[in-house]
């Protein structure tokens, strides 16, 4: 029988130890379960774990052989994980992430689950984004001032002001449930008004008006976001990472707004009506 070397085994020429290494965007059908209904992805998968600076490389067919067929979504970059940890030994440190188009609400998703960190601690997140319409509130009191001012015409609420389409992230650690579903509609509610694919006449000129009935700021958006998620599990304290970016329309350049904190933290922030 040919013997054959394990050369991942073998010793490198430079002994530095490596953060991650692995194999990325690595394209596998399978069926995921989600809130009693299961449905097929073509998912993108990586897949990292840390290298010590006595190994020269990892196995990758068994990092490929640790993604099955079918998962709960919940737990499918965990299991992933602990199956590729139940085939290697000389890891301390790993990395999954499985991402996948959701459909909701006539409407498809990208969203990532991930699992990370070490055998004693293995954390899960859940990243997801949305697009939406804001509403400039700077340019829309300038603007009533200056019609005011200048041709005596007087706005009630509703004013005339520019707009941006509007991309908004959430990357949120879980325990049980990635709550999907409440995230999504979350970033949905934070913007100005959700954008559309499909919009007759009457449709768009309703959602001009509505969306101009509340102007906002990237920052707004980041806030609320945030602040609305943080109490999507209100007795647990979670890693959340929200980003917003304004395609702006009277300028070169885009509009751009980040948080990152626990949801305890954000918990203690006011709200001000």
């Amino acid at each position: 029988m040919i013997e054959l070397k394990d050369v991942q085994g073998f010793k490198p020429e430079y002994a530095i130890p490596i953060k991650s290494a692995g194999i990325r965007s690595f394209k596998k059908r399978i069926k995921l379960n989600y809130n009693n209904e299961s449905f097929d992805s073509y998912a993108d998968i990586s897949i990292f774990v840390s290298l010590n600076s006595d190994r020269k490389g990892l196995d990758m067919s068994r990092t490929i052989e640790a993604v099955g067929t079918s998962y709960n979504l919940n737990d499918v970059a965990y299991d992933i994980y602990n199956n590729l940890f139940s085939r290697i030994n000389y890891s301390k440190n790993g990395y999954v992430k499985v991402s996948f188009d959701y459909y909701y609400n006539n409407k498809l998703y990208p969203i990532s689950i991930i699992a990370e960190g070490n055998a004693s601690d293995i954390k899960k997140y859940v990243e997801t984004s949305a697009e939406g319409m804001t509403v400039c509130p700077c340019a829309m009191e300038t603007i009533k001032s200056i019609m005011l001012y200048d041709y005596n015409i007087s706005y009630g609420d509703i004013g005339i002001s520019h707009n941006q389409r509007n991309k908004a992230y959430i990357k949120m650690q879980y325990i049980n449930d990635a709550h999907i579903e409440e995230l999504i509609d979350i970033i949905e509610s934070s913007f100005s008004y959700p954008v559309s694919s499909l919009l007759k006449r009457y449709d768009e000129g309703k959602m001009i008006i509505e969306a101009h009935k509340k102007p906002k700021f990237v920052e707004d958006v980041v806030r609320e976001i945030s602040y609305k998620a943080a109490f999507v599990e209100p007795d647990k304290n979670l890693y959340i990472n929200v980003k917003s970016e304004s395609f702006e329309s009277i300028h070169p350049h885009n509009a751009y707004a980040e948080i990152e904190d626990y949801t305890q933290n954000i918990r203690r922030y006011t709200k001000n009506d």
